[in-house]
């Protein structure tokens, strides 16, 4: 057997300029420059994950059978688990922008360095504890529970009542900051409050949410899910009135008098939590999220911020499954249609 001398590397010898000068333009110098490009712009030429693909890792993994608050920031679970219950969220979801992201990020570091030592610290809902970036949403619904046999009727419900909705993608804006505690009041959180769309998309969509939830013996969020008595009723009395009440409007059909619900406005209540705190924010961090400078910044960093929803999101359990709004005239002629 022949037995290799090999030097030892510390005794090799440094390449010489010459030597450098005529690699300059070989492979070595081009993963070089390569290596020395910046993370951001790495990261800008790659393509986005398509959509679906976040709902694939909605949830994450469970490393308890019990409720443990010490494995989540000292929050505690508003549902409990129970073998058989699946906890669902109605929801339209938001993916910020690496720009929109610092934007979001720049308005938490200046509530987070106004906060007293005695409060607890402001948690950002904008990236994982590992830093991955998580999704921003726009409740439609309160955290439900259904059972095993309601998952499907409750899924089809919804769909079909969307669908014949005549809600259509529609654009909401920012307005301002504001601190709201949950159901609970076991959190508070730093939210962006909203503008109303024009369409009264917002609360069209909350209307149907709530009454298909009602219609399971769940609770609803924000408003009562059925203002209108007889919300799908139609008056054969050509003309003559059969006992509804308060503002509505009416199609006369061959005699037949459709009466459209009343859809309660929650818009003061829809928003984006963007941070979140174990205890209720003091007086003086009120003031200063309510302050003319923090105001001023919110104008500056997200008033040429429009969200665009064309989807809504049902979350049952682990399984996300994804609403598309009505695009066309003939898809949107039922409860809600225009």
């Amino acid at each position: 057997m022949v037995l290799v001398n090999y030097s030892d590397s510390d005794s090799e010898q440094e390449p010489t300029k010459t030597e450098l000068d005529g690699k300059a333009a070989g492979p070595s110098t081009l993963k070089r420059k390569h290596d020395q490009r910046s993370t951001s712009d790495l990261s800008s030429d790659l393509p986005p994950l398509p959509a679906a693909f976040h709902d694939l890792y909605a949830s994450t993994a469970r490393v308890s059978t019990r409720d443990d608050p010490s494995l989540h920031g000292g929050r505690k679970r508003v549902v409990p688990h129970v073998e058989g219950n699946w906890a669902t969220h109605v929801y339209l979801e938001w993916y910020p922008t690496a720009t929109e992201s610092n934007h979001l990020s720049s308005l938490i570091s200046t509530l987070q360095d106004s906060s007293s030592e005695e409060e607890s610290q402001i948690q950002s809902l904008l990236t994982s504890d590992l830093g991955a970036q998580l999704p921003l949403h726009i409740s439609l619904s309160r955290p439900i529970v259904l059972q095993t046999e309601q998952r499907q009727p409750f899924t089809e419900q919804l769909q079909e009542q969307i669908l014949k909705s005549g809600v259509r993608p529609f654009e909401i804006s920012f307005t301002s900051l504001d601190w709201v505690s949950n159901y609970e009041s076991t959190r508070w959180f730093l939210v962006l409050r909203l503008s109303k769309p024009v369409t009264n998309a917002l609360n069209r969509l909350l209307h149907i949410s709530n009454q298909v939830a009602a219609s399971f013996g769940q609770g609803t969020l924000y408003a009562d899910p059925n203002p209108n008595p007889e919300p799908q009723a139609r008056d054969r009395g050509r003309g003559r009135g059969r006992g509804f009440r308060g503002r509505h409007n009416t199609r006369s059909t061959r005699g037949e008098r459709l009466v459209k619900p009343i859809i309660a406005d929650c818009s003061p209540h829809f928003h984006i939590s963007i941070a979140w705190t174990l205890q209720a924010p003091s007086p003086t961090l009120l003031e200063r999220t309510s302050s003319p400078e923090v105001a001023h910044s919110v104008q500056k960093k997200m008033q040429d911020l429009a969200l665009r929803f064309d989807i809504m999101k049902l979350k049952l359990g682990n399984t996300v499954t994804v609403i598309a709004l009505p695009t066309r005239a003939e898809e949107g002629k039922g409860l809600l249609g225009i």
